[in-house]
């Protein structure tokens, strides 16, 4: 017997996301952030939609630049990455958070 899975549309990721407590913040391989769920918006002391116009670059302290680029290799050799990072928010306050990257 197969299993089969509903068809699953563009707003399947936002629908999920906008319902779960932790944070989800998605961005393209140049840094560019595509999306964020609210969770992750107030962290990090921004209002919705304000990080769209930001790359992931500028939530990663300058002094941890490199870490994170190395983080973000092994997590595409590795398929995962989980870790503890800084992250800075929008009034320039460093926060610890435990990431994943996939």
């Amino acid at each position: 017997m197969g299993i089969t899975s509903p068809r699953v549309d563009d707003t399947f990721f936002e629908d999920v996301t906008r319902v779960v407590s932790e944070c989800v913040l998605s961005y393209e391989d140049d840094g560019a952030i595509l999306f964020t769920n609210r969770a992750a918006a107030e962290l990090l002391g921004y209002g919705p939609g304000e990080l769209l116009e930001s790359s992931i670059d500028d939530l990663v302290p300058a002094d941890q630049q490199p870490t994170f680029v190395r983080l973000q290799r092994r997590a595409v050799e590795e398929t995962a990455v989980t870790t503890d990072v800084t992250l800075v928010r929008e009034d320039d306050r460093e926060i610890p958070v435990a990431i994943a990257i996939t």
